[in-house]
């Protein structure tokens, strides 16, 4: 018998950036929004991936204004599971998100 399990630590950090994070609709199934309003100078000159199951990068942008909204088209994405990784000078955040076409 092998018992896995996956701990997910929040750090103060990663619970800061989490709350000036908006992703959505999800599930979605054309467009996905992205809204960030980060806090500080230490926060830009970050990225934001979103990749496919398997990792591979479908969807990618630099950070650079503390105020940002994207908006993703999703028409030639397959349907499934992706996951949009904001990571800044100071945090890490990521969240897992779903296209039904």
């Amino acid at each position: 018998l092998e018992i896995i399990s996956t701990v997910f630590l929040k750090t103060p950090a990663a619970l800061n950036l989490q709350s000036h994070v908006q992703v959505y609709p999800n599930p979605a199934s054309n467009l996905i929004n992205v809204v960030l309003a980060l806090q500080s100078q230490n926060e830009l000159n970050g990225t934001l991936k979103i990749t496919d199951s398997t990792g591979r990068i479908v969807y990618s942008a630099s950070l650079t204004e503390k105020e940002t909204m994207l908006s993703i088209n999703t028409t030639e994405w397959a349907s499934g599971f992706y996951y949009c990784i904001i990571q800044t000078n100071t945090h890490s955040w990521q969240e897992k998100i779903e296209i039904i076409h």
